[in-house]
C-alpha cells in the first residue's frame, strides 16, 4: 500500500502484525543489512490471507570486496589505469579504475579464488583469496606497460 513500515523481529527474520488482507508489494531496504549481504531481489509481492500467515523469504549473497594501490616500482602512484578481478572456474570478472591516487575498490565480490591484474600489465598480477572478509592492502605495481 506504499506505506512504509518497521518491521520488528530477531536478527534474519522479521513480522508485521495487523496488517489487512490484500496484495502488498515488500521490499527490503538493502542499506539496513550488514555490508556483505547482497540481496538477491528488492521486492517482492505477496498476498495476505484473513487470519493466517504469510511467509516471505528475501534470498541474500554473501559478497565482499578487494581493494588497494597501484603504483610504479618507484612507489609513484598510477592514476586512471584499469584494475580486474577475474576468477577462471566461476566465471566472475570485474573491472574498474584507480582514482588520482592509484587506489581502486571493487565491491560485490563473492567467496572465491581470483586473479587481480592490471589491464595490459601482464607483470603486474597477484592472486587474491577472498574468504569471509573484505581484502584490502591488495597492491600492484609494475615498471613499464607491455608492448
Amino acid at each position: 500500500d506504499e506505506q512504509p513500515r518497521q518491521a520488528n523481529g530477531s536478527p534474519g527474520r522479521f513480522a508485521l502484525d495487523n496488517v489487512p488482507p490484500g496484495t502488498y508489494k515488500v521490499r527490503l531496504d538493502p542499506s539496513v543489512l550488514p555490508i556483505e549481504y547482497s540481496p538477491r531481489r528488492s521486492a517482492y509481492w505477496v498476498e495476505v490471507e484473513q487470519g493466517a500467515t504469510t511467509a516471505l523469504h528475501f534470498d541474500v549473497d554473501l559478497e565482499y570486496g578487494v581493494a588497494g594501490q597501484v603504483s610504479r616500482l618507484d612507489g609513484r602512484p598510477v592514476q586512471t589505469i584499469q584494475v580486474a578481478l577475474t576468477s577462471s572456474p566461476s566465471g566472475f570478472h570485474k573491472t574498474t579504475w584507480t582514482d588520482q591516487f592509484g587506489y581502486y575498490r571493487m565491491d560485490g565480490v563473492p567467496p572465491g579464488q581470483y586473479t587481480l591484474s592490471v589491464v595490459g600489465h601482464s607483470s603486474a598480477a597477484r592472486d587474491v583469496s577472498v574468504v569471509n572478509d573484505f581484502v584490502f592492502g591488495q597492491d600492484l605495481s609494475f615498471s613499464e606497460p607491455d608492448q
